[in-house]
Formats: structure tokens, C-alpha cells, sequence
């Protein structure tokens, strides 16, 4: 790998994968007081992001339009604040991966087992290049639909409609702070979109609203299913993480071999996020130093992610806390790169 560099095609696949994944694990893991409204707050969150996602749109037109845009100082300071926010959403990630491995089957293992040989695969996978991580989340979004019939074929005798009601849970005081956490999420994958510097393959680019239409629209489905499996729970003071995993991943206690596809989906998921996670670190470190070998930039990015994702930053309490602010973070990034392209003439007009 010469530096961090991922065409638009694959680029905008593993937004897609990192996005789903992670708006998914924000409602259904570490934010138990939605409860049944979590689906609302998904949809609303789409509505808040979608000016943010059109400013990007732009953006991209005018880098595939073939319109370099300077490495104006307000560039790096955006690049630098994608990097942090994606450096603590790796971490938090990480962390949850952990997690879901000690209650699958290591519950007596120590964390930093659980995640050196985690790590040891996302530093070759990024070290590969974006374009290998986009190839990877475009032939897993290719395979999620039949993941997808396989568990619900498994599951369909567990699903209950009258578990979606009461459909606002206790009541509408969080739904809008949802909704502002599933705006951050959403938006959590923006970075590599800014990032992809590539044309795209075959000059056929991906259809950008309807990746956002499905960043939207499938986490909320999947929500619903999940909704669908367990009846709601109103008091949310013992629902940790460990507990929501549990709640999710075994249905009930059903048979291992139903719970099998849904496990196996759930940590392929958090691994594309992951990957995404820290190829937007280290491109933004390149941003930061262009002349930083690209084996030092993927092993200080990973590093960086494992030592935050043992300390108590990544802790489910930190994570609720970093999810209030993340698209305030995001769209601040956003606007600086705007402005910064803008006081330099490099946003143009394009055409699409």
C-alpha cells in the first residue's frame, strides 16, 4: 500500500456496511431506553443527517469530476477531527467485539487476548488498502440478504407483532435524543466518503442516494425484527451491554444452531466497521503527515485503537456520552472541509 487511497464504488460499500452496523449496534446494544421507538429515531435521524449527506454528495461530485481540492490548513484541522471520531468509534467497536466474544463462548478470557488477534487481521486487511476493504463489504452486502432470509427462516416462529407496542416504549423524552444519536451514527461512515479520492471502476459510480436511502432503511428494518424477537423491557436499570447481548444473540435461549447465522452476521458486521474505522485514522494521519510510511501509519492507527479500546473511554457509559455529540463532531468536520475547499476555489460546479 503506497497511502490510504479507496475508489468511490468501494467506498461507498463499506459506508454502507460501516453505517448499518453501527446505527444498528447504537439502538439495539447500548441504548436500551428507546426501547421500542428505536426505529423511529433511526428514521429521524435519517431526516436530520440527509443535509450533511448532500453536502458530501458535492463534495464527491467535484474530486470524481476530476477537481483536486487543496490541502488548505481548514482541510487537515477536518481531517484531524475525522480521525479522533474515528479512532474512538474504533475503539468502542473494538470493545463490543470483545464483548460479544466473551459472552459467545471466552467468558474467562482476558480482553487483550480477545484483541490482539483481532487486530493482527484489520492491520493486513488495512494494510491491503481501502479498495480490498470495500471489496470485502461489497461481496458481504452481496451474501447479508441471504444471512438475512437464513435467520428470519430460523426465527420466524419467535417473531411477535404485539412485541413492537407499546411503539414509543415509555414515552417520546428520548426519542429525540435518539434521533440526534442515530444522526451521528449515520454520519459515522461521512469520513470515508471525503477520503475517496478514486474514480470509479468501469466510470459507473454508485448511486449515492440510494446508499443512503439503505443506511436508512435497513437498520430500521432490522430494528423491527429485532423488536420483534423479545418483548420490550420498560426499566432500563440492569440492561448492560452483556445483557442486550445476551438478549439478542441467544432469542430466548434458542438452539445454538438457530443462533448461528445470526452470530456469524453480527461479527462480520462489527469487523467491516472496525476495518473502516481505522483505514479513516490512518487516512487521515496521512492527511496529517503525507510523508509517513504507510506500515507506520496502519500500526500507529491500530495501536492507538487498542490502547483506547482497553481503557475506560470505550466503556458502554463513555460510548452513550460520545454518541450525544457525534454528529455535532461529524458535521462540524464537514463544514470545515467545505470551507476550507471553498476559500480555495476548489468547489466548483459539477455536474453529477
Amino acid at each position: 500500500m503506497k497511502k490510504p487511497t479507496i475508489n468511490i464504488n468501494n467506498a461507498s460499500a463499506i459506508a454502507c456496511v460501516m453505517a448499518v452496523s453501527r446505527v444498528f449496534f447504537g439502538v439495539n446494544i447500548d441504548s436500551a431506553e428507546l426501547c421500542n421507538s428505536g426505529w423511529i429515531s433511526i428514521l429521524l435521524g435519517g431526516i436530520i443527517a440527509f443535509p450533511l449527506f448532500f453536502c458530501i454528495q458535492r463534495h464527491v461530485n467535484v474530486v470524481q469530476a476530476g477537481n483536486s481540492i487543496p490541502n488548505h490548513p481548514l482541510i487537515r484541522v477536518s481531517s484531524l477531527i475525522f480521525g479522533i471520531a474515528a479512532l474512538l468509534d474504533s475503539a468502542i467497536t473494538a470493545r463490543c467485539i470483545s464483548n460479544s466474544a466473551s459472552y459467545a463462548a471466552f467468558n474467562h478470557s482476558i480482553r487483550f487476548f480477545l484483541l490482539v488477534p483481532l487486530y493482527i487481521v484489520v492491520i493486513w486487511t488495512v494494510y491491503c488498502g481501502g479498495d480490498a476493504i470495500g471489496s470485502n463489504a461489497r461481496i458481504w452486502i452481496k451474501l447479508f440478504p441471504l444471512y438475512m432470509l437464513i435467520i428470519v427462516a430460523c426465527q420466524i416462529t419467535k417473531y411477535r407483532i404485539t412485541w413492537l407496542f407499546p411503539i414509543l416504549g415509555p414515552g417520546t423524552n428520548g426519542l429525540f435524543r435518539g434521533a440526534i444519536k442515530a444522526a451521528g451514527w449515520i454520519s459515522s461512515a461521512s469520513a470515508i466518503l471525503i477520503f475517496s479520492d478514486k474514480p470509479a471502476e468501469n466510470r459507473k459510480r454508485t448511486n449515492l442516494y440510494l446508499v443512503y436511502g439503505l443506511i436508512v432503511l435497513i437498520p430500521t428494518a432490522l430494528t423491527l425484527l429485532r423488536n420483534m424477537m423479545a418483548p420490550v423491557l420498560i426499566s432500563t436499570d440492569a440492561r448492560t451491554r452483556m445483557f442486550e447481548l445476551d438478549l439478542m444473540l441467544t432469542n430466548g435461549r434458542s438452539p445454538l444452531l438457530l443462533q448461528l447465522p445470526l452470530i456469524v452476521m453480527w461479527f462480520i458486521s462489527l469487523f467491516n466497521l472496525l476495518c473502516g474505522d481505522v483505514f479513516i485514522v490512518c487516512a487521515a494521519i496521512t492527511k496529517l503527515l503525507p510523508r509517513i510510511k504507510p506500515i507506520y501509519c496502519v500500526l500507529a492507527a491500530a495501536f492507538a485503537s487498542v490502547f483506547l479500546s482497553m481503557s475506560v473511554l470505550s466503556e458502554q457509559n463513555m460510548e452513550v456520552l460520545f454518541s450525544d455529540w457525534q454528529f455535532v463532531v461529524n458535521a462540524s468536520a464537514v463544514a470545515v472541509i467545505m470551507l476550507g475547499s471553498l476559500l480555495k476555489g476548489g468547489m466548483q460546479e459539477c455536474e453529477s
